[in-house]
């Protein structure tokens, strides 16, 4: 009686087991960063994990199997997704599957721009990645950026240092100022605007005259754009 009575007792439990739902897959992200300036970019990998012993297979109706997006609290401003295509243009579904683990889907290079190919403001945002397939998961971590550094500190730099400053270009497109100092840039910037904030992230080079000039790498507009004004109505 003891012995049909455990039997029972694993038969079904061999029952319960067989039926229960697979653990659902998750995501991390993970962030790579070598300094917390503006214009240094992030580097963002997302991982999938597989709890389960055995492949797990997600269908993906666009060849974009993932979304990654910059969020300043529930405003996104960059997302990695592609232009959404016109109305006539249909894709072929496809399959992932995903093994036993953790599976890196993605390791994406951030550029620290918006999508409109601004520097944001220093503070607090979010990371947010997803992937795009039914209830698939997501996952976001928080990051910062600091406020550029005044561009007087530069004296204090070593050589060849990289460093983020912000200010604005006089019209010969060589002098870049800010409420501390001016420091004369190794190159001018012809295409930046002299009339808007602007980021600089370059590194200071000394010369035999005893002057220290800044040599920029990468440069863009610094904050939200302009609120746009409404038109003039006609008199």
């Amino acid at each position: 009686m003891l012995r049909r009575l455990a039997f029972a007792i694993l038969a079904a439990a061999a029952l319960l087991g067989a039926s229960a739902p697979a653990a659902p897959l998750a995501l991390t992200v993970h962030l790579v960063r070598t300094s917390f300036d503006l214009l240094d970019s992030v580097g963002i990998e997302v991982v999938v994990h597989n709890p389960s012993g055995s492949l797990r297979t997600l269908q993906f109706a666009q060849p974009t199997e993932y979304a990654i997006e910059i969020l300043r609290g529930n405003d996104v401003l960059w997302s990695s997704l592609p232009p959404t295509p016109p109305p006539n243009v249909t894709f072929p579904p496809h399959s992932h599957s995903f093994g036993p683990g953790p599976t890196t889907l993605v390791v994406y290079d951030w550029n620290a721009l918006t999508s409109k190919g601004r520097a944001p403001l220093p503070g607090k945002y979010a990371v947010r990645a997803r992937l795009l397939s039914g209830n698939a998961p997501s996952a976001s971590v928080t990051f910062s950026f600091d406020a550029p550094l005044p561009i007087a500190g530069i004296a204090k730099l070593k050589r060849g240092q990289e460093v983020t400053v912000s200010g604005r270009l006089d019209p010969t497109h060589r002098i870049f100022t800010d409420t501390s100092a001016s420091v004369k840039l190794e190159r001018g910037l012809p295409y930046a605007p002299v009339d808007t904030p602007l980021v600089i992230r370059g590194y200071p080079v000394d010369h035999l005259d005893g002057t220290r000039t800044l040599a920029p790498e990468r440069w863009a507009p610094f904050g939200p754009p302009p609120t746009a004004q409404p038109a003039p109505s006609a008199s």
